[in-house]
């Protein structure tokens, strides 16, 4: 019972943790300013985060006892692969208010703003080598699948032994995988989306501060694609592992014969990885919050004389 809560719990409150460790010992310089801005920051993080814990619990409900998820169980099942995309393309949409005019106070701006200028090229390479993997497990995934013999659903995967014996089990194929990867494609076009919003106004009075929240906006949205395709790459993880961990056995002339997947080796592997990237996800999200929170100021030395 303890590990099945550590398992599915476990992820969701490590990432929390470490959002708060990192929070606490790099403060947020330049925090997000404006009750808008940061109510929609909030509500962001906390779909995000939420979510997970939605998810988690369908999965331990039966161990509850009364299984108030019983009866979504199934479908929660059939959407396990969607639900961490659709919930990061509306957590993208909020991210995106408060959107204002491009309308300045008729001060002169001396460089020309593109949706690139308040991004850091660095913050880019996390959510592209998350996406590589995704994209790396789902071709692998998709070219082992089978079709399903009754649904005609690419969603088999078949070790054959040779005669008339196999074993069989479900795997990422391309009846989940297609469908990501379309809602994958609309979360890159809304954080673009996004990022165009935030960096096409004209700039406010205080243009450092301005630039400053906005730098903080653009590193929000960021964020919320690289938690999202880390929770997608952790479900697909944890979906191989289960694939990975097929055994089976029949009988022979030399006795019984005990078979299991080729790349059963990695079960372990798969398993742990699953549980840090579905932390470092969550970390994300929690992360998008704790950018409301101001860094505290020191005061001023005073010399004695």
């Amino acid at each position: 019972m303890v590990f099945i809560y550590l398992t599915q719990y476990g992820p969701v409150l490590a990432g929390i943790t470490i959002a708060v460790l990192w929070r606490l010992i790099r403060r947020e310089r330049n925090p997000l300013t404006g009750r808008t801005t940061v109510i929609f920051a909030i509500l962001a993080a906390l779909l995000g985060v939420l979510s997970e814990l939605l998810a988690k619990s369908i999965n331990v409900s039966f161990t509850w006892p009364i299984d108030v998820f019983a009866p979504v169980r199934g479908w929660s099942m059939d959407m396990r692969f969607i639900a961490p995309l659709i919930t990061g393309i509306v957590g993208l949409v909020l991210l995106a208010f408060p959107v204002h005019r491009r309308l300045g106070d008729g001060s002169a701006e001396l460089s020309r703003r593109t949706p690139l200028t308040f991004i850091r090229g660095w913050w880019l390479i996390p959510p592209t080598l998350v996406l590589a993997l995704i994209l790396t497990a789902t071709l692998a995934a998709g070219a082992a699948s089978e079709r399903d013999e009754i649904t005609g659903d690419y969603t088999n995967y078949t070790v054959h032994l040779g005669g008339e014996n196999s074993i069989g089990t479900s795997i990422y194929g391309w009846y989940f995988s297609v469908p990501a990867l379309v809602l994958m494609a609309l979360v890159l076009l809304v954080a673009a989306v996004d990022i165009v919003l935030i960096s096409r106004p004209a700039l406010q009075k205080d243009a450092v501060r301005d630039s400053a929240v906005r730098h903080t906006r653009t590193r929000n949205v960021l964020a919320a694609v690289t938690a999202t395709f880390l929770m997608h790459l952790a479900t697909i993880l944890s979906s191989l592992y289960g694939t990975s961990s097929m055994r089976g056995m029949f009988s022979s002339s030399i006795g019984t014969v005990h078979t299991w997947t080729p790349f059963a080796a990695l079960g372990p592997t798969l398993l742990g990885a699953a549980y840090v990237v579905g932390a470092c996800g969550v970390a994300l999200w929690a992360s998008i919050a704790l950018s409301a929170i101001p860094a505290r100021t020191m005061p001023p030395h005073t010399r004695r004389s």
